[in-house]
C-alpha cells in the first residue's frame, strides 16, 4: 500500500502479486482486490479481472464478495 501511494506502481504491483503467491488466508484476498482496483484504475482490465478472479476464489468471508462486485463492475462497463 505504501509503495502504491509512492507512486511506485510497479513495486506495489509485485508487493501484492506476492501476498496472493503466498497464498496467506487472510493477506492474499486483501492483496488480490488491492491489484484488482489498481489494475483496473490503470485500464488493465484482463489483469484486474484475474486479480478478482483470485479472490473470489479464496473464498474469504469478506474479500471474496468484494471482488465479485469488482468483477460484476468491469462485465457491466464492458458493455
Amino acid at each position: 500500500l505504501m509503495l502504491k501511494k509512492q507512486g511506485d506502481l510497479e513495486g506495489a504491483r509485485s508487493a501484492y502479486q506476492r501476498a496472493i503467491d503466498s497464498g496467506h488466508k487472510e493477506y492474499a484476498p486483501i492483496a488480490a482486490v488491492s491489484l484488482g482496483l489498481m489494475l483496473k484504475k490503470q485500464g488493465d482490465l484482463e489483469g484486474a479481472r484475474s486479480a478478482y478472479r483470485q479472490a473470489i476464489g479464496s473464498g474469504h468471508k469478506e474479500y471474496a464478495p468484494m471482488a465479485a462486485v469488482g468483477l460484476g463492475l468491469i462485465a457491466r462497463e464492458a458493455r
